[in-house]
Order: structure tokens, then sequence, then C-alpha cells
């Protein structure tokens, strides 16, 4: 387990430096402004970075998630608790900070992600973001307590509900067929109180769900 909180923010480095930098870190998923007119989304130098490494679709985190909190909490996030899921760069946390989010915690299993992601934290306001490279299994063992909101890409989603046990029935606004999902126990104390918001690559932005009704479904994909 690899976890530190980001709360050193170093201001020294000039703009050429930060998209020196930004292109070491390559290649990036999230296009997040680091310093006025400095993004990690602008093209890379070509052949930048060994065939590999893939080619990532540069998504903006913020736009997104200011529309959907804007919809949910239209006073802000107000100190409300969140956490992110194969966070990738930690571009939903950082934006989720602008909101009014209080504690964050972000993982992913890849460590080329949470470096992006801590590179970020130097350069944004983060003092209440955390950052971990692990799985989705090693979640429970870290006893982070629950959290207000929950994001989750579909990949999460899958590994997630290999895990579920599932009954046909009806939930309200379900319709029938549709399945009931009930999150292992090992899980579910960490998963939102208000809500999860799937990122799903098939919609335009993340599925809203309440944990009053739906505490116990996940949509499916």
């Amino acid at each position: 387990l690899e976890s530190r909180r980001s709360d050193d923010r170093d201001d020294s480095m000039n703009a050429q430096e930060i998209r020196d930098r930004i292109v070491r870190l390559g290649p990036w998923h999230h296009d997040v402004e680091v310093v006025p007119g400095v993004r990690t989304g602008e093209p890379a130098p070509p052949g930048a970075y060994p065939p590999e490494l893939g080619t990532p679709t540069v998504i903006m985190p913020e736009r997104g998630l200011a529309w959907l909190v804007g919809e949910v909490y239209p006073e802000g996030l107000a100190g409300r608790s969140c956490l992110d899921c194969a966070c990738n760069a930690g571009g939903y946390l950082f934006a989720a900070t602008r909101l009014g989010a209080g504690r964050c915690f972000g993982f992913d299993v890849r460590k080329h992600w949470i470096d992006q992601a801590r590179f970020l934290a130097e350069h944004l306001p983060s003092e209440n973001i955390e950052f971990a490279t692990l799985d989705l299994g090693s979640l429970a063992g870290l006893n982070l307590g629950p959290f207000d909101v929950t994001l989750f890409n579909s990949k999460i989603l899958q590994v997630v509900k290999s895990w579920l046990t599932a009954e046909t029935t009806d939930l309200e606004n379900g319709g029938a067929g549709s399945a009931r999902q009930v999150l292992p126990k090992r899980l579910e104390k960490h998963f939102g109180r208000d809500l999860h918001l799937n990122q799903s690559r098939n919609r335009n932005f993340p599925l809203i769900l309440n944990r009053q009704k739906f505490y116990n479904r996940l949509a499916l994909l």
C-alpha cells in the first residue's frame, strides 16, 4: 500500500518547467489546468510516449462534475466527503475541492495515474485530498469510514458487479426485470451516504443514484 496526503504545494516552477513535467508524466486522460494557461490536455510532441502506453481519450472532469453538483447540490458540496474509485489523475477530486468538498480520497491500481495526481496536488488546492495506489479489494482494510459521495467508472462497476448477488425484483422506478444488487459488507460502509456517480463511457454525464432510495442497487450498463 502506497498512500500519501497531498498538502505541500510547489509554487516555484515556471510555466515551461510545468509543461515539461506534464510531458514527462504523460500520457494524460484528465485535462486539468495546472496554472493559468497551462493544461495537462495540451498535445504532446510527436513520439513523446511509447506505443504500449496507449493514447487515452482526454476528458475535462471539472465540466461534468460542476454541472452535476449544481443539479444535485445547488449550494455546492458544502463539506461533503468524496471517494473516487479508479481516480486516474484525480481530476474529479480537484474539481470537487473547488466545489466545496471536505475530505477526499482517491485510488487507482496504476502508479502512473497516481503520480500524475500527486503532481497536480503540488500546484492545486489539495489539503483535504489523499491518493493511494491500490485496488478496490484493499479499500476496506484502510478503515477510512463512510463517504458522502462516491465516484466510480464503468470498469470499477464491472468489478463490483462481479462480487454482487442479484435477484430479479421490481424496484421503485426500476421496472420489471431490474436486478437488485447487494454490496458486499466489506465495502458498503465506504460507499456514498448521499449518492453514487457512475462515470459511464456510454453517457454524457454521470448517472446519479440517490443512496436513500437505491442504496442496495447499482445501475446495469
